[in-house]
């Protein structure tokens, strides 16, 4: 099944695209320039690292929003 899902969703998502507002549209592509490196970050917050910047005094709600937060604020600094 794993070859045909870019078959499938490829076409399906740019169909989507073409009805999306024209202020949910900007955001998705101002998203979509950092998303790789919001990608690669979520793994670096999800594990243990969250806890060796953040300290460990925090509930798993919490810790999704910071390391979100975090992940937002790093992927979106320009090289």
């Amino acid at each position: 099944m794993y070859p045909l899902y870019p078959i499938i969703f490829v076409p399906l998502f740019f169909g989507v695209s073409n009805y999306l507002p024209i202020w949910l549209d900007n955001i998705v592509k101002k998203f979509s320039e950092i998303s790789f490196e919001f990608y690669i970050l979520q793994f670096y917050f999800s594990n243990g690292s969250f806890i060796k910047i953040f300290g460990n005094g925090f509930g798993l709600l919490t810790q999704i929003i910071i390391g979100f937060s975090a992940d937002l604020f790093v992927a979106a600094i320009p090289c």
